[in-house]
């Protein structure tokens, strides 16, 4: 099997994004299958450690064999919408996580008995990923509240 970037398949056909889905519908679908695809993993996952610790630029390259990211990645769906490798900053950019937010579905400091090459079982981060997919963000809170007034305005 030959593997290509999103940008070499670019150059071959013409790639669209899903059509009528918002950045936080495609953010929330992401983050439900890579959960569905970390609970059906049987064995043990390993994650990043101290991560809070590095800057931008050293958490950019930054990958984990038999992480969560390697499942991913390995993932022939996310391959096709472009996830490029099972590196940090690749994640974070596919699956539009904040640092914050990266920190907490992918560092081990956030897991109960987790550190320094510990391994976790992959349900407690498919609960992660889906509480990440299912929050609302920021500005979709004040999207929200601004219909809301909207709607009171127009009664």
């Amino acid at each position: 099997m030959e593997h290509k970037t999103l940008r070499d398949v670019q150059q071959l056909a013409a790639v669209y994004p899903e059509k009528g889905a918002s950045a936080s519908e495609v953010r929330r679908s992401r983050l439900e299958r890579l959960a569905s695809l970390l609970e059906h993993e049987v064995k043990p996952l390993s994650l990043f450690s101290q991560v809070e610790f590095l800057r931008t630029e050293q958490l950019e390259p930054l990958r984990v064999d038999n992480s969560p990211l390697t499942i991913a990645y390995a993932d022939p769906v996310f391959r096709a919408q472009g996830l490029a490798s099972d590196r940090y900053g690749e994640a974070m950019r596919f699956f539009d996580l904040t640092s914050h937010e990266a920190h907490f579905l992918l560092c081990d400091c956030h897991y109960y008995g987790a550190y320094y090459g510990v391994a976790i079982r992959p349900e407690m981060l498919a609960r992660r990923a889906r509480s990440l997919a299912r929050r609302m963000r920021v500005g979709e809170l004040l999207q929200s509240f601004r219909g809301w007034i909207r709607d009171l305005w127009q009664r």
